[in-house]
């Protein structure tokens, strides 16, 4: 079920299901820093298999999935340009499925990458769930995660993180989001996302409170299901 293919000269993991389901969809999945390959990780494949949903997944290590050129990434081409253009038109090309009906998934860096991607085109990309999403960037600036090369300052990385991108009347219409309260790095992020939510009065699903040993595969694995079902869901009231 899982294949490698090649998308502008960029290596993806790719998932057909044996059976596909009701939804004419497809998900787009964003890895984290070390591009985790999902063939890796059954608990993953098992929620997609369940629905019967087809998967891209790019494979690009060290890549933060920004609109912002990144030599890790291609010396022209920004990372999100590629998912917006190639990815996009690659999924419509071999399944015949375009946006709205692509839906996003990311877990730690891709998660604040689908964040991103949902925040800045919401009507192309409505429905998005992210997982453990490393979404306070600014602060492990100049730790050695490769974000002072996209950004001058910690505080220029602050204004481009997903929370500062949101806006307040253009938001995806399903987005859920979870974070192990044990992340001792990323869970204040995704509660103060919760925060700026609720308070902005724009509907969304969050588990902050299941944990299953902090931020990790044993956590993405775990939520799987629930990251998954959210798109389903989602996927489901947009027609």
């Amino acid at each position: 079920m899982w294949t490698s293919v090649t998308i502008a000269g960029k290596p993806a993991d790719c998932f057909l299901p044996e059976q596909r389901g009701e939804l004419n969809a497809a998900i787009l999945f964003l890895h984290g820093f070390k591009a985790e390959s999902l063939p890796d990780h059954p608990g993953m494949t098992s929620a997609f298999e369940r629905w019967g949903i087809p998967v891209i997944a790019p494979l690009i290590p060290g890549c933060w999935w920004l609109d912002r050129v990144s030599t890790v990434f291609d010396p022209v081409q920004t990372p999100q340009e590629f998912l917006r253009q190639d990815v996009v038109d690659w999924i419509s090309a071999e399944w015949g499925i375009s946006p709205p009906r692509i839906a996003l998934l990311g877990v730690s860096t891709g998660g604040q990458g689908v964040l991103q991607l949902a925040y800045r085109e919401a009507l192309r990309f409505p429905v998005v769930s992210a997982i453990s999403p490393a979404l306070d960037f600014d602060r492990i600036y100049e730790r050695g995660w490769g974000v002072e090369e996209l950004f001058p300052d910690a505080e220029s990385a602050r204004q481009g993180t997903a929370i500062l991108n949101l806006h307040p009347l253009n938001w995806p219409k399903s987005q859920f989001f979870c974070s192990d309260p044990l992340d001792q790095w990323w869970h204040a992020g995704a509660d103060r996302l919760h925060s700026k939510l609720a308070s902005s009065g724009i509907p969304h699903q969050c588990d902050l409170k299941t944990s299953h040993g902090g931020h990790g595969w044993p956590y993405f694995e775990a939520m799987a299901n629930a990251a998954v079902d959210s798109l389903v869901q989602g996927l489901r009231r947009i027609g």
